[in-house]
């Protein structure tokens, strides 16, 4: 007989070649000179597991025959679980529950037992006997949290309580109880209770090892949200939750946020009404079967036809013409093929027969049949009840379209809307074709939401005669106005507490008079009280500002925020949230936002002052003057003071949103004033800079104002700016970088005639009068105007034209020059090694679900480098980003030479646009022109509207096989701007996909992700750098 140890290597070295067939002789031979060892028939069963599906029912077999010989032993049931798993649907779910049950009963403690259990349906009995079977090992801490979840679930929240209390006298910070205690206490209405609890849990979340608190509120997540969690730092996840709760605060005025409450008694109701009742269907756990039952059946599409889309059954006329359904494979195109086009190819037939026969017979063919013969439009059926089969359903970047969002959850579909949205106005349950009684069915839902509109459901295995397998509720438009609802259901959510008041809101900042490292944001609102804070994203929000003159002022550091907005008018409530970049003033020059009011008879003008004159809805009467208000920050100071000039610009306008992107609008017929000013010097407060523009100046119409101020001062040195030597044809000769005294050395290759082209970030080219250089050295000196890049504006035009090589004067060309210039400035900048840094480091593996398998970190020292090796442009473009080679693809990202090199500009066209979050950036997108068939990148520059300043590079990949997921891939790239203004790479991220080789075909086996992060800056010789926020 086989030693244990020899049979134990035997089978293993089998299974390490891939040899399932010996490993399954090995294991019966076993079996057979064992009959009574449990270990042979376990071994058998694995080897079994590993041919499958054949294999399946087998393995099973052997795993039960082991837990016969070892009742005490949880393997062999901890087996037969997962096979049921793999197997899934009903039947899998019934075997895997049978195993699960069996290992909890034996070592409630064994594996991931817990965690697979709960994946299965439960329902209140086998909730109660789990209880029961837990209830022996009570004295384990963890296992009473355990039996008080599941006593949440059955809404014995007394007994939860007591359990979870005796819990948390053993470890008063673990934040998994803490999250139980206070979803006890807000399901029993205990609103004060819970939140005591719910916020201790938030500030011991950074040791929640199993995301216990984001499973409680993944239900309700943005798109955005999704995407952000993985990324959020350990020690910022109980801050990162507060932001995702403050952004949902249904009144600021109330003090106190009852979204949180109100989730989990929406929660609780979903839980008992909308459970999960399949939830090992391969619709929630397998890709393609979720693919293939979005498409309506064709049953599905004849009730609907039958039942909502017509109110009464049409008029036979005595022939054989059934009612539209439509069951061709040819359905698509037959939609729009005129009236018969509704018809099966069967009923087409009858038709036809019909025809014939009446010509035979002589009687008259009925008037409707005629026009449908004919063509006729309005005898068609509408072909907007097919457009679901034209939605496209990665449009809704949210889990909720992917596997196992229901899962997370354990709700149907209706659970998540509910979750989302709490309950419909009203509910109609099967179609409106009260006239036929097949409509009567309670396997159609329709919620109707008076803010959002109608939400269809429906369970499609029982309408599809077998050709849909899904028998939950799910959502299921058969319209656009459906659709367009379901997406909300999928990307949105919404408290039940109205806010029906109507508002305007208006901000204006500026720089924090005591702390310059702060700024002050003005928010204004048209009507009413108001409410106001800002949220982070990964920080704690700003208290809430009120004002009963409907204006607040919020300090906060530089950064990106929800800015939440609630008036008050009597007792109707208003909300909005809008997204706001909190501007960096810094200590260079800056210019506040404009304020305006009304004019008042005092010579003291500051903005405290003027915060009193505000015209809230910046509407003014005939006949009234107009106070303009701004502060300027880092004017130069020189001992006779300081000296600018300041240009209003006043436009009137018919158009405000195409007007405000036009740079130049002395064509326009702007009326100019201009203000030569000096006196003392103001040191870190800023300049006051006001007028007042009289009634004749402004006739009755929408206006647009502008401020340009130019510094007349002694010229400071223009650092980190990049200076081209350009030849008389234009083209570039030489290229350097400023250095911190504005000094520069250009060699022209010959003697000629030359410009000087000067590009600075946050402001326009600079060039100079052309220049005969003869041999030998020569000195320029120039003073340069400041005159700020103003970035276009995104209108409806400028988003849909991608332009290759954009003209100037097109909005995109501004945003083209303005990323060059950091684009190369950062390149420059890298090339003379001006700073060191000391950066972390992180690479990780992950697999084919974006799970983490494997992290190493590290840090780094030495000069700054472009993160991403790279090939020349020219190379890319004629050869791909992805590219073959002896170790499969290489992906290679773009470096900075790219965005500026003829080959990229010839091949890949720009467009604007806008960033849906927050209105502060403006972005310049690029993709590959159409005839491209290669491998390519697209993505989007993203820039800071008020700076100029590009803050992120983002891109993906196009052009791929089809076994790449190209949503998941690609990288990005954070950059910033050092205090002497030199730019900095402060971040950067890029995720490959890693293919698993299977003869000539590859699929995707995983990702290999690679992060970096600025810590510290030096300078060359060793000197530190503040880092900026």
């Amino acid at each position: 007989m086989l030693s244990v140890l020899a049979f134990s290597l035997a089978l293993s070295s089998a299974f390490q070649a891939d040899s399932i067939q010996q490993a399954i002789k090995l294991a019966e031979r076993q079996t057979q000179r064992a009959p009574r060892d449990p270990q042979g028939f376990v071994a058998l069963g694995d080897a079994y597991a590993r041919r499958m599906p054949d294999g399946r029912f087998r393995a099973i077999e052997a795993y039960r025959t082991a837990v016969r010989l070892a009742p005490n032993d949880p393997l062999p049931p901890y087996r037969i679980a997962r096979m049921g798993l793999w197997l899934g649907g009903d039947d899998g779910e019934r075997i895997a529950r049978e195993g699960l049950e069996r290992v909890i009963t034996l070592d409630p403690l064994y594996e991931d037992a817990w965690e697979l259990w709960l994946t299965v349906y439960r329902n209140s009995g086998t909730r109660r006997k789990m209880v029961a079977r837990l209830a022996p090992h009570r004295d384990v801490p963890l296992i009473k949290a355990r039996m008080a979840q599941l006593l949440i679930e059955e809404e014995d929240y007394a007994n939860a309580d007591r359990l979870l209390d005796s819990a948390l006298a053993t470890d008063s910070l673990r934040p998994e109880w803490l999250a139980l205690r206070a979803q006890s206490a807000f399901e029993a209405g205990d609103t004060a209770r819970g939140n005591v609890y719910y916020q201790r849990a938030l500030v011991q979340a950074g040791t929640d090892s199993s995301d216990f608190l984001w499973h409680q509120a993944i239900g309700i997540a943005t798109p955005a949200e999704l995407r952000a969690w993985p990324g959020v730092a350990v020690p910022l996840k109980g801050a990162w939750l507060a932001s995702f709760w403050a952004r949902r605060t249904p009144n600021l005025f109330a003090g106190i946020n009852t979204r949180v409450a109100e989730h989990f008694a929406r929660l609780r109701y979903a839980r008992k009404n909308f459970p999960l009742l399949h939830p090992l269907v391969s619709y929630h756990r397998n890709a393609l079967a979720r693919a293939l039952n979005l498409e309506p059946s064709i049953g599905e599409r004849a009730f609907n036809m039958r039942c909502e889309v017509y109110k009464e059954l049409p008029p036979s006329w005595g022939l054989h013409v059934q009612l539209p359904g439509v069951s061709s494979r040819e359905e698509v195109s037959r939609t729009s093929m005129g009236g018969l086009s509704h018809l099966t190819p069967e009923e087409l037939d009858d038709v036809k027969a019909a025809v014939r026969t009446a010509a035979k017979t002589g009687t008259p063919i009925p008037p409707r049949l005629q026009r449908m013969i004919g063509g006729d439009p309005s005898a068609a059926f509408s072909p907007t009840i097919y457009v679901a089969l034209g939605f496209d359903l990665r449009e809704v970047d949210s889990a909720a379209v992917r596997v196992g969002y229901n899962l997370a959850t354990g709700l149907d579909d209706r659970g998540l809307m509910y979750l989302r949205f709490g309950p419909p106005g009203k509910l109609v349950l099967g179609g409106d074709n009260s006239a036929d009684p097949q409509c009567a069915s309670n396997e159609l839902e329709r919620w109707r939401y008076a803010e959002w509109g109608e939400v269809r459901f429906s369970r499609p295995s029982a309408f599809s005669k077998g050709l849909r397998t899904t028998p939950e509720m799910v959502f299921r438009p058969m319209n656009e106005r459906q659709f367009e609802a379901m997406k909300l259901g999928l990307t949105r959510d919404a408290t039940s507490q109205t806010a029906p008041l109507e508002f305007g809101v208006w901000t204006a900042q500026f720089r924090n008079a005591v702390d310059p490292g702060l700024g002050d944001v003005v928010v204004v609102t048209t009507r009413g009280e108001i409410a106001a804070a800002l949220v982070a994203d990964t920080a704690r929000s700003q208290n809430v500002e009120q004002g009963v003159s409907g204006q607040v002022t919020i300090s906060a550091p530089p950064a990106r925020y929800a800015l939440l907005v609630n008036a008050r008018d009597a007792d109707t409530l208003g909300r909005q949230t809008l997204s706001l970049r909190m501007r960096d003033f810094g200590n260079g020059p800056a210019i506040s936002d404009l304020l305006i009011g009304s004019p008042w008879n005092s010579e003291n003008v500051d903005r405290h002052t003027m915060l009193d004159h505000l015209r809230r809805d910046l509407t003014f009467r005939s006949g009234e003057s107009v106070r303009v208000f701004a502060e300027l920050y880092g004017l130069r100071d020189s001992p006779a003071g300081i000296a600018y000039r300041a240009t209003y610009r006043l436009l009137k306008t018919d158009n405000p949103a195409r007007d405000i992107a036009r740079e130049d609008w002395r064509q326009l017929g702007a009326l100019t004033f201009e203000f030569d000013r000096a006196g003392p010097g103001v040191g870190k407060t800023g300049q006051i800079e006001t007028i007042v523009v009289e009634p004749r100046y402004l006739e009755r119409g929408t206006y647009l104002l502008r401020l340009e101020v130019v510094d007349n001062t002694a010229s400071q040195p223009v650092t980190y700016a990049l200076v081209l030597l350009v030849d008389a044809a234009g083209h570039e000769r030489a290229r350097t970088l400023s250095d911190a005294a504005g000094q520069f050395v250009l060699l022209a290759p010959s003697p000629g005639t030359y410009r000087v082209r000067i590009l600075r970030i946050g402001f326009k080219s600079f060039e100079s009068p052309a220049m005969q250089l003869e041999a030998g050295e020569r000195r320029y000196r120039a003073a340069l105007p400041d005159v700020v890049m103003e970035l276009p504006a995104v209108t409806v035009e400028a988003e849909k034209r991608c332009r290759t090589r954009p003209g100037e004067g097109e909005p995109v060309a501004a945003l083209l020059e303005q990323a060059q210039t950091v684009l190369r400035v950062t390149e420059m900048a890298v090339e003379r090694r001006l700073f060191r840094f000391r950066s972390a480091l992180l690479e990780r593996s992950l697999d084919a679900d974006l799970r983490q398998t494997a992290e190493r970190g590290d840090t780094s020292n030495g000069f700054s480098a472009w993160p991403f090796g790279s090939l020349s442009p020219d190379t890319l473009v004629q050869n791909g980003f992805v590219q073959e080679g002896p170790a499969g693809p290489t992906y290679y990202s773009p470096d900075a030479a790219v965005f500026f090199s003829d080959a990229f500009l010839d091949t890949h066209c720009f467009r604007v646009e806008k960033d849906a979050s927050d209105s502060t950036l403006i972005g310049l997108r690029f993709e590959p022109v159409r005839k491209r068939k290669l491998p390519d990148i697209t993505g989007v520059l993203w820039l800071d509207r008020a700076s100029s300043e590009l803050r992120r590079l983002e891109y993906g990949y196009t052009g791929l096989e089809g076994w790449v997921p190209a949503q998941l891939i690609g990288g990005w790239i954070d950059f910033r701007r050092l205090p002497n203004g030199a730019p900095l790479i402060a971040a950067w991220q890029i995720r490959a996909p890693i293919p698993l080789q299977s003869g000539q075909r590859r699929k995707l086996y995983g990702f290999k992700e690679r992060e970096g992060r600025v810590i510290n800056v030096f300078t060359a010789d060793g000197h530190p750098v503040t880092l900026p926020n």
